[in-house]
């Protein structure tokens, strides 16, 4: 028995439909994460300001517009605005903590979703700029142009840096097989 379509859009082409309701998909599930997030906050007594529930809901109001993009077929551009947004967080992360963390990886997010919905070389050019960015911010760190909250080890230079990019350009190729 085949799957029923759970998100039914009034999109005709089925290729620009799947492209839609991955990006709907993908920003409301980040939206409920943010509000979980929060509630676990609150509920645990560990929200240290009332500036990261805003910022939290700042965030949910731009991924509701890109779900409002998507649904009006416009989904190349809400598949931009996703991937770009998710590549910041990710890279805010990233950088605020350094790659001595597991937030690094949250780069795939982007990837995949890019590769996806935007195609091959949209995914294939994402992947360049998260491998530049991993690079450029273990190489910051090892210069000292800014302290992570994790201090720089070598090693995330040595070991994390190219094993992240080995497996953001495996990701990529995985993804990037145009339908």
């Amino acid at each position: 028995m085949p799957a029923r379509n759970r998100l039914a859009l009034p999109i005709s082409d089925p290729e620009t439909r799947r492209r839609a309701q991955v990006i709907i998909l993908t920003a409301a599930w980040m939206a409920v994460a943010c509000a979980l997030m929060i509630a676990w906050w609150i509920l645990t007594s560990s929200l240290e300001s009332i500036y990261t529930a805003l910022a939290a809901g700042i965030l949910c109001l731009l991924l509701g517009g890109i779900i409002v993009l998507a649904c009006r077929e416009r989904v190349t551009l809400a598949g931009w605005l996703l991937v770009s947004l998710t590549t910041l967080l990710v890279f805010a992360a990233s950088s605020g903590y350094g790659l001595g963390t597991p937030s690094t990886a949250g780069y795939l997010i982007p990837i995949v979703l890019a590769g996806l919905v935007l195609g091959s070389r949209a995914g294939y050019a994402v992947t360049a700029a998260c491998v530049l960015a991993v690079w450029g911010v273990g190489a910051a760190a090892w210069q000292g142009w800014f302290e992570p909250w994790i201090p720089f080890d070598i090693s995330h230079l040595t070991f994390n840096a190219p094993l992240y990019s080995l497996l953001f350009a495996l990701i990529a190729v995985m993804v990037g097989q145009d339908r």
